[in-house]
């Protein structure tokens, strides 16, 4: 993988890694997010305006690009919301965002002709095997067992609709891309995100709750918002160079930086499979590098 998308999707991971860090701090409600996705559009709304006015961008005639860019991170949101109503964080999470490596390399070859060699295969199957290690407290067979009757059910099964909706949206992107700039592409699609959200919450939730949520919690929210704009637009950067599949194996490195902020600052139990699945996501991630 070229050094420079590399470098972004690393940067990428800890920020993502980061903001997810700072919604589970504050609760992650729902009225949380929708006020992170509204924040989000007002943070980047000048600089949108700027670009758009100063390089006469008609952005009527590129709307089905971010209209259908838009859809599929909403349905991503719903099949996740839906997910967590049904099972644990710790189960849907991982499974929501690496079941999209179970679809990525397939759909990218059949729909954009993207290639994985051998090294890029094998590093896909060790990010895969490390985000079910860190699943595990131990390695038992009652341990593996119980595992895996967990992923029978509903919420496994709308996770991994969540990640094909990640699949479809990331091969979305890398075509989008090649006719718009990432930052005009991604801001387009985002606020029609967040004045969907916008009504969700205010059709859900009494004004009331909006207001106190936001009077709690405004500086997460801020971070929130900012932070997953700056994540995605270094992923929407790095997609221009780099390989759909390896851009989004490399991204799951979130998870390990994830766990161990987790382990260091909520003081969340760091069990001996869970190192073992760090260092097997980490040695995937480096592979990734050497792959082409």
């Amino acid at each position: 993988m070229e050094f420079f998308a590399y470098s972004l999707v690393l940067i990428s991971a800890f920020t993502h890694a980061y903001w997810n860090f700072v919604l589970k701090q504050a609760g992650g409600t729902q009225v949380f997010i929708g006020l992170s996705k509204i924040v989000e559009m007002g943070l980047f709304l000048v600089p949108f305006v700027y670009l758009v006015v100063k390089n006469e961008i008609a952005l009527l005639d590129y709307w089905l690009f971010y209209v259908v860019g838009a859809l599929l991170v909403i349905f991503n949101y719903l099949f996740l919301g839906q997910a967590y109503t049904r099972g644990e964080l710790s189960l849907v999470y991982p499974i929501s965002r690496t079941g999209a490596l179970l679809f990525l390399p397939i759909l990218a070859f059949v729909l954009i002709d993207e290639k994985v060699d051998v090294v890029g295969i094998i590093a896909i199957l060790l990010i895969l095997s490390g985000l079910l290690a860190i699943q595990l407290r131990g390695f038992s067979l009652g341990e593996i067992s119980n595992l895996f009757s967990k992923l029978n059910s509903p919420a496994i099964a709308l996770a991994i609709l969540a990640a094909f909706t990640t699949a479809g949206y990331t091969l979305w992107d890398k075509y989008s891309i090649s006719f718009l700039s990432p930052f005009i592409y991604f801001y387009a699609y985002t606020a029609i995100v967040a004045v969907s959200y916008a009504i969700f919450i205010l059709v859900k939730n009494p004004l009331s709750e909006i207001r106190g949520e936001w009077a709690r919690h405004k500086f997460s929210i801020v971070q929130v918002g900012f932070f997953n704009t700056f994540s995605y637009l270094l992923v929407l950067y790095s997609l221009q160079t780099g390989k759909a599949s390896y851009v989004i194996a490399l991204r799951q490195l979130s998870i390990a930086f994830g766990v161990v902020l987790g382990w260091k600052l909520l003081g969340e139990a760091m069990p001996i499979p869970k190192t073992i699945g760090v260092a097997t996501l980490l040695a995937g991630c480096f592979l990734i590098s050497l792959a082409r």
